[in-house]
């Protein structure tokens, strides 16, 4: 298999793919799934691919006047300052805050429980 043109978006890569299927030529979405669960930008995008045979054609039905619009690189690579930065793993004063907060919340809530359960026991109902 042979990657003939890589894209940013699922739609573009849809419409190529019809391109290429409408010419008779089997095509392979690759790394669908995992573009579709938010790991496009890692995948470096949206990869049709051809079996080696039909290389030069599904190039030649993409690049036909009018077929569609294609990356300025035919391969549609992202460069490097396309892709965004990863978020940071580092929380930040607000995230250690509110962390705090919570785990106190959780405390208090677990500590009113138990009271709760122990004075069950102390006040049995007749």
């Amino acid at each position: 298999m042979k990657t003939i043109a890589t894209f940013r978006t699922l739609e573009e890569a849809d419409a190529a793919r019809s391109l290429i299927e409408n010419a008779g030529i089997p095509v392979f979405v690759a790394d669908q799934a995992l573009f579709t669960a938010g790991y496009g930008p890692v995948t470096g995008g949206v990869h049709l691919q051809v079996s080696d045979e039909y290389e030069l054609r599904a190039k030649q039905v993409l690049r036909a006047p009018g077929a569609m619009v294609l990356p300025e690189t035919f391969d549609g690579i992202p460069e490097p300052s396309e892709i965004p930065p990863p978020p940071s793993s580092i929380p930040s004063e607000h995230d250690r805050h509110l962390a705090k907060i919570r785990t106190l919340l959780w405390t208090v809530g677990i500590c009113i429980l138990v009271v709760l359960i122990i004075l069950s026991f102390v006040f049995k109902y007749p």
